[in-house]
């Protein structure tokens, strides 16, 4: 076990090769591992529930460092195919080693940040390691990770192949995503996660390793709108002199997330955009432009986190956010406009996609509420009118956002 300052840190290693390079190593770590899945196991005996969707491999300035850039994005590639994740590699180099939120380092180097051994072993080649945070359940959410390899791979070339170097790498990605070592065979084929790697050229991620990357892909823990993770739904209220406050779904005292927001007309809390597992937020202006706001957990917000990604919303006099309303996975946004026509925009990981009509006459309503108001995990609309009548519109969850046949509430 190796520790590094402000993370909770599990790492592990490809071993490096035997004085015969036909020779066999497995990693005894193994033998302690958890009970064999569909074709994985995850570390720490099933310590892990989920990981952040959105990572960037950051390369630490080091000797040949750049020479392993191709092969990282490649693999950070395969990866991103096969699962729900999102990884990159991100230009350039950086010369701090420090965890961050999203980032994966990856560095040359015969230390893993500071510690010789790497699963309790110095005779390591390659070592990955994942950061995390405990969420409610006391399960570990990972929100970064760690990739070391020694000098001595470039160094050896007759041993280090093109595609061993993919294969370690592969292997080194997948313990950042938790999934803990796997020998044998699952679906007639070794996986990359196989602690035994010696001469055996690149074959990608097996069937087995997607189950447990897509596993590491899902976060069950955290509600829609719970912006300070303790697994709570959250609200904000903005006052008037521009100060935005949160309060906990926990019951704890309400505090300010934001001030200085006197430009800000609503504030919109549709559920993550960016793909790292934490909800977000969309403020708009008073002349129609959105802005987001990237949620890291804390329930504050200090600037545009990603600038703007909307304007002339001004043109809608009801505006309302939900995190899945067309059943895509994806948050959405439901608008009136003054005519009454009610329309849909889907989030597409980067802006909103065109619109989309759903419906008209609704001009009637005085007004109108989003939520889950049945219980089937569908968002509906609650309209009301000015008599004080309200009206359920039931959502199907559907891609072309349709309603069921109104019922009073």
């Amino acid at each position: 076990m190796v520790r590094v300052p402000e993370m909770t840190t599990v790492f592990d290693d490809t071993t490096a090769p035997p004085t015969d390079p036909n020779g066999v190593a497995v990693d005894p770590i193994e033998v302690s591992r958890v009970a064999s899945k569909t074709g994985y196991k995850l570390q720490g005996a099933d310590a892990v529930v989920g990981s952040y969707r959105k990572m960037t491999i950051t390369l630490v300035a080091s000797t040949n460092v750049e020479s392993y850039r191709t092969v990282l994005t490649q693999v950070a590639g395969d990866l991103s195919r096969v699962t729900g994740l999102q990884v990159t590699v991100a230009a350039g180099t950086t010369t701090s080693t420090a965890s961050a939120p999203g980032v994966i380092r990856f560095v040359v180097s015969n230390s893993m940040y500071g510690s010789a051994t790497c699963g309790g072993s110095t005779s390591w080649i390659g070592c990955g390691g994942y950061g995390a945070k405990t969420v409610p359940s006391g399960k570990q959410l990972i929100t970064s990770g760690q990739i070391a390899v020694k000098p001595a791979m470039r160094q050896q070339p007759a041993i280090y192949t093109t595609g061993i170097v993919r294969e370690i790498i592969s292997h080194e990605l997948g313990h950042v995503f938790g999934l803990a070592h796997f020998n044998g065979t699952y679906g007639g084929a070794y996986q990359a996660m196989q602690s035994d790697w010696h001469n055996r050229s690149y074959r990608g991620y097996g069937s087995g390793d997607i189950n447990g990357l897509k596993a590491m892909s899902t976060v069950k823990s955290y509600a829609k709108r719970d912006f300070d993770c303790d697994g709570r739904a959250d609200t904000f209220a903005l006052r008037a002199d521009g100060t935005l406050v949160m309060t906990p779904g926990s019951g704890a005292a309400a505090y300010t997330a934001a001030t200085g927001w006197t430009w800000a007309a609503q504030i919109l809390t549709p559920g993550d955009l960016d793909g790292d597992s934490m909800p977000d937020l969309i403020v708009r202006t008073a002349s129609g432009d959105l802005y987001r706001f990237d949620g890291s957990c804390n329930g504050r917000f200090a600037t545009y986190t990603s600038g703007k990604i909307g304007n002339g919303w001004n043109m809608f006099d009801y505006i309302a956010a939900s995190a899945d309303f067309n059943g895509d996975g994806m948050a959405d946004l439901i608008a009136r406009k003054p005519d009454g026509t009610l329309w849909m925009y889907s989030w597409h990981k980067t802006a909103f996609g065109a619109a989309l009509q759903i419906g008209h006459g609704w001009q009637q309503f005085t007004a109108l509420s989003l939520g889950d108001y049945n219980g089937d995990h569908h968002d509906d609309l609650l309209a009301t009118r000015a008599d004080g009548t309200r009206l359920l519109y039931a959502g199907k969850g559907n891609a072309t956002g349709s309603f069921f046949l109104p019922v009073a509430y």
